[in-house]
């Protein structure tokens, strides 16, 4: 009886448990390569810096609000962060690619290049294609205190420490060659 039981629990729990949280877009597939289009447009390289078309779904039951994430952990001598948004409503389930409606959907704080907003890849020439792995969080709060427009990465990350409910990852490549 107990081993049925077991069984039984294990199936509820299953069922109530729903889709996993998932990141995903039609512009590009996991550990797919990026498009020239969504490199960035600076520094030598020759991208139009459009953002990636992001959606999402599955995430935790008592999300209040989303963070994004864009990192190339191949960058030396540290990480490298192309974009960062929070405080996106938790009624969000995805971002078009970049257009005016989209700057009214939560906050872009500092990226590693210094400006606000989405800056594409722009790995050195000649390395091997980099990783940017593009992650959406599921947060348990509204906003994230004490962040601004001028909140560095890592201010962003230590804020978002104990409010994560469930991360979502998706990784493109780009190299130039």
């Amino acid at each position: 009886m107990l081993r049925l039981g077991a069984c039984l629990l294990t199936f509820v729990l299953l069922l109530g448990a729903g889709p996993p949280f998932a990141l995903s877009s039609e512009d590009f597939g996991n550990d797919q390569n990026l498009q020239t289009v969504f490199s960035y447009d600076k520094n030598g390289c020759t991208g139009e810096n459009k953002m990636p078309k992001l959606t999402w779904s599955g995430a935790p039951a008592k999300t209040r609000s989303f963070a994004i994430v864009v990192a190339d952990p191949d960058a030396y001598p540290s990480t490298f962060y192309h974009w960062v948004r929070v405080n996106i409503p938790a009624s969000t389930s995805g971002l078009p690619p970049a257009d005016d409606s989209v700057k009214d959907v939560g906050l872009d704080t500092r990226n590693s290049f210094g400006s606000n907003g989405y800056a594409g890849p722009c790995p050195p020439k000649r390395e091997a294609p980099h990783h940017y792995v593009f992650t959406v969080y599921a947060l348990g709060v509204d906003k994230l205190a004490k962040i601004g427009p001028n909140s560095k990465p890592d201010a962003v990350l230590n804020a978002m420490r104990g409010h994560v409910l469930g991360q979502a990852e998706l990784t493109g490549r780009y190299g130039r060659g």
